[in-house]
């Protein structure tokens, strides 16, 4: 009997797990263990083809860092050759202003850049970087703007930048760009233990106090907020309370060591690509591509109890 595949849109694929940052909220894309990093590009770049005739519409391209990762831009020009419509990264922007030029000819569609402050202290708190690698990210972001069609900055939200919030609200606005405000992920008990977390119902309040409109689609995961001037202020609901509203509005992902993943939080249910690849087993290799669609769309807490509501 024939089972249909449910199309898979999104793929966000974790290029390396190498970071210039050390930022202490990082949820680290649900790696816990240390990954190797050793998927070559063409391997990435047939990995990626292949998941094309399920549907794929837009890729993400994360790390880590991934403008770490030699070649990026080569992976850019494949997606958009093999008509993937949406082609993004997620960077924390320190390499943004070296590199802009290759990603903009490459034919890169969107740039998130992640800015948790506005004050260069805070920043070598949270981030654990210099005020240099400060500057260099306010350098990006302008860089990414003069050069690339869609930009815009993610916050995640915490008890050290909470008060910010307005501000970093005002100065998107200047720059003209979409803003994200990103709950955070607690993925572990050492993160527990930061004790970072924050309420933002007064945050939530605020925005639809003083947007004009508010909308979302059927899967509220996202939350957009428009202000005066079309400003687009963005809630990201991380919490991971619902996997199957997980499935319909998070994408699958490619991990540095050639798995698919379909949660953002945990490791459970990885499928191995890699190995079957290069054994050049491509049947099994699709085999486990659809098993892993089918992870991803239909819920992790329908194949594993621990999931499962209490």
């Amino acid at each position: 009997m024939k089972v249909d595949i449910p199309p898979i849109d999104k793929l966000r694929v974790l290029l390396t797990s190498k970071c210039n940052l050390d930022c202490i909220y990082c949820h680290k894309e649900g790696q816990y263990q240390k990954r190797a990093n050793n998927l070559e590009i063409n391997e990435l770049i047939k990995i990626i083809s292949l998941l094309v005739p399920y549907g794929l519409n837009e890729v993400k391209l994360s790390g880590g860092e991934p403008l770490l990762y030699d070649g990026i831009e080569k992976i850019i020009k494949s997606c958009k050759e093999r008509g993937i419509k949406k082609v993004s990264i997620s960077t924390n922007g320190i390499l943004l202003k070296n590199k802009i030029n290759l990603l903009k000819e490459s034919g890169l569609d969107e740039i998130s850049i992640s800015l948790d402050t506005l004050k260069p202290e805070l920043f070598k708190q949270l981030c654990k970087g210099t005020d240099k690698q400060y500057l260099l990210v306010k350098d990006g972001i302008m860089s990414a703007i003069n050069n690339i069609p869609l930009v815009n900055l993610n916050m995640t939200l915490i008890k050290d930048n909470i008060d910010e919030v307005k501000d970093m609200i005002k100065f998107s606005k200047k720059l003209g760009v979409d803003l994200r405000l990103i709950s955070l992920i607690e993925f572990s008990s050492d993160m527990k233990k930061l004790n970072l977390n924050v309420d933002i119902k007064d945050i939530l309040d605020y925005l639809n106090k003083n947007s004009i409109t508010k909308s979302s689609d059927i899967y509220p995961v996202y939350m957009d907020y428009i202000f005066k001037d079309n400003q687009k202020v963005t809630f990201v609901d991380s919490s991971c309370s619902d996997c199957d509203l997980c499935a319909k509005s998070y994408a699958l992902r490619l991990t540095s060591d050639g798995k698919l993943k379909p949660c953002l939080v945990s490791e459970i249910g990885e499928i191995d690509i890699l190995t079957a690849f290069r054994k050049n087993d491509l049947v099994t290799v699709k085999q486990n591509i659809e098993k892993a669609i089918f992870l991803k769309k239909l819920g992790l807490i329908n194949y594993f109890p621990i999931f499962a509501k209490k």
